[in-house]
């Protein structure tokens, strides 16, 4: 990594109507083609009939597709990017695609740098929970309810990203990190180890996961990012709790208990799960 991440790469964008698949992303492509339309054209066409959605919202997806060039808007009219003209005609793949997105969208970048440093440094698993209250927690300071599902509406158009592009698989509540190399390298973490294996051990005192984590992001960031992965990762992990603050460097969750030492669960450690 050329440089640590810091809290306003936690900053979410206001993107959350973006295409969620592939296949939304290509009707609206379709839709488009070659040709430039206002949005009075656009109304009269009833193209969101033809993408079986709201006319709202199908503004808000052309909208928030405009600001991160999957769309361009000029003349007050909407037209197709070059680099989705590509896609359209199959002169790149999806993965090349969104890659060129990313890159000239620096915060979109590190929205999807950090999510996928976090799924390598923490074995390869996030509970969906986890990475909202992360980014509301640090890119917002809140932790309120209303903060966590404005930012969790952006993340979820990330999590798209993500999966179209093969980095990840989502079910109802976790994210999985899948085995795509050569596109993990593009954001500079190849060589990150996880903390099972840069300790090779299964007992960690938190002191020595501060200072791992602190390679990574600032400093004043690491303590919340640890009260919230502390509080809510707990199937790999087990936090074991201090009866009160001695000043050794604890890790304070979100709930306020102080924690001195994360154990990594061993096979068929599940009883031992939600502690």
């Amino acid at each position: 990594m050329n440089r640590k991440l810091n809290k306003t790469d936690f900053e979410t964008l206001n993107i959350s109507n973006i295409p969620s698949n592939k296949n939304k992303l290509l009707r609206l492509l379709e839709n488009f083609d070659s040709s430039e339309f206002t949005w009075r054209e656009i109304s009269e066409l009833n193209l969101n009939t033809k993408l079986d959605i709201s006319n709202s919202t199908l503004r808000k997806m052309i909208n928030h597709s405009t600001m991160i060039g999957i769309m361009n808007y000029s003349n007050r009219k909407y037209f197709l990017s070059d680099i989705s003209h590509s896609l359209l005609t199959q002169k790149c793949d999806i993965d090349n695609y969104f890659l060129k997105i990313l890159k000239v969208n620096n915060q979109l970048f590190n929205n999807v740098k950090i999510i996928l440093l976090l799924l390598r440094l923490f074995s390869g698993t996030l509970r969906v929970k986890t990475v909202y209250t992360v980014f509301s927690y640090i890119g917002k300071d809140r932790l309120d309810q209303s903060a966590e599902a404005s930012v969790g509406r952006n993340i979820r158009a990330v999590f798209s990203i993500m999966t179209m592009m093969g980095l990840i698989t989502r079910d109802k509540s976790t994210i999985h990190l899948k085995n795509k190399t050569k596109l993990v390298n593009e954001f500079g973490l190849i060589n990150i180890q996880s903390i099972e294996k840069e300790f090779n051990d299964y007992i960690i005192n938190v002191n020595r996961l501060t200072d791992y984590i602190g390679e990574f992001f600032d400093p004043e960031i690491v303590s919340k990012l640890l009260s919230c992965i502390s509080t809510y990762e707990t199937d790999n992990y087990i936090w074991s709790k201090s009866s009160l603050f001695k000043n050794k460097g604890e890790i304070k969750n979100i709930f306020g208990d102080y924690i001195m030492t994360v154990i990594i669960k061993r096979s068929g450690q599940n009883e031992f799960r939600n502690i």
